[in-house]
């Protein structure tokens, strides 16, 4: 079934209008737990109206926007940049476009944060449910006092160690929805104890990024606009084949977002990576072609270099997430290799950033720092993150992450 099918058109479009005789509003709570991409579409819904009163009594039947439109239209909508105009026309979209609502389900089940759950066989009963951290390690605890002490002991620190990483991505699991079930039998519970006993011994000072279940930068300030309607017939080879290629550059950041999104880094470096080319071909056309695509439209180049700087920083979180992930079995050289590609992508983002006189509040230099100390390089990432100025957003995280490195 397709996610569209599970609300009809009918049904979202009756209670979008305030009849809720088919879709109650507990059937759409009970919907959004269930499904992360109505959970988004409805997120979205409901931030538009909190500041927005749009009257869709009388919708008159809109045409539909082709699909480039569409997720045009949803980048700016998550990324806090769309105006009035852009969320009015979106939700009577949604009320008078069955189309549209359908390309809308599509592109969001792509996008959508989802949790997975593997089923772990060791685990068979004993089954208990819990609605937070405090919640669980008071469990751990009422489980442990039937349980011997010396067996972690026996056990030694460094398995313990070992099954840290697993133990962070249960507890990590339990976070997104309000109540799931989870197993505890003696054993686990023992090595649960250690855990929360041994963590604040054991972890990394950078040990608060949860590389599976969040991402390291929230996408934010990134707006990619629709097909250029430009007539090409009037335009030199360079600048057409300029054109042509910063929409494909375009369509592989989305894709490539849509992974971001989701913390799969592998599939978001692996669809980037093939736009370099591209994207080298694109820088070295820029200047070239500057004054010609300005005369027809006076904001295109300027979103072509912010394309290309956020490409390379793309590039460049994701293959620091990468090489922190464990989601993917690779070995420590691959993920150093990832780590120093990171290094690489960063430096040119911040090069273009300086450039173009983009305005990024020094994103790049914190990243730059983060990745140096993932890298175990403390002196590199002290100088970049020392030059962070105090007007950045980053100040008070640059100065937070050197305070860890000094412990």
């Amino acid at each position: 079934m397709n996610t569209s099918e599970i609300i009809r058109h009918q049904q979202l479009a009756a209670f979008l209008l305030g009849k809720t005789e088919e879709l109650s509003p507990a059937v759409v709570e009970d919907i959004r737990k269930k499904n992360p991409s109505y959970n988004l579409l409805f997120e979205i819904i409901s931030t538009i109206r909190k500041h927005r009163e749009i009257d869709l009594t009388a919708v008159e039947a809109v045409e539909d926007p082709p699909f480039e439109k569409v997720e045009d239209m949803l980048l700016q909508l998550i990324s806090g940049e769309s105006q009035e105009q852009d969320e009015q026309q979106f939700l009577k979209l949604l009320v008078s476009s069955p189309t549209f609502y359908r390309r809308l389900m599509e592109k969001l089940d792509t996008i959508a944060p989802r949790v997975e759950f593997e089923p772990v066989e060791e685990i068979r009963e004993g089954v208990v449910s819990v609605r937070s951290d405090d919640e669980l390690l008071d469990v751990v605890l009422a489980q442990a006092r039937t349980t011997e002490p010396n067996r972690v002991e026996a056990a030694g620190v460094g398995i313990v160690q070992s099954i840290l990483d697993k133990i962070d991505q249960l507890a990590a699991r339990l976070r997104p929805a309000p109540r799931y079930a989870f197993a505890i039998p003696a054993l686990a519970a023992l090595v649960l104890v250690s855990y929360f006993v041994l963590r604040g011994f054991m972890e990394s000072p950078l040990s608060q990024y949860r590389w599976d279940t969040d991402v390291p930068y929230q996408t934010t300030g990134i707006a990619l606009r629709g097909a250029e309607a430009i007539p090409e017939a009037n335009l030199s080879a360079t600048a057409t084949e300029a054109l042509t290629v910063h929409q494909q550059l375009k369509d592989l950041l989305t894709l490539g977002l849509g992974s971001y999104l989701r913390t799969d880094y592998q599939q978001m470096i692996a669809t980037l990576e093939r736009g370099l080319t591209s994207l080298l071909s694109l820088q070295q056309a820029l200047p070239q072609v500057k004054n010609e695509l300005s005369g027809y439209d006076s904001n295109l180049v300027s979103d072509m270099q912010k394309l290309v700087q956020n490409y390379y920083f793309y590039l460049g979180v994701g293959s620091m997430a990468l090489s922190q992930t464990r989601k993917v079995d690779l070995s420590e050289n691959e993920r150093q290799q990832y780590r120093q590609k990171a290094l690489t992508f960063l430096v040119r983002a911040r090069e273009f950033a300086d450039r173009y006189d983009i305005s990024t509040s020094n994103r790049e230099d914190y990243f730059l720092g983060l990745t140096y100390a993932l890298s175990h390089e403390i002196e590199a990432a002290r100088n970049v993150l020392e030059n962070i100025p105090q007007d950045s957003e980053y100040y008070s995280d640059a100065r937070a992450l050197m305070k860890q490195m000094t412990r």
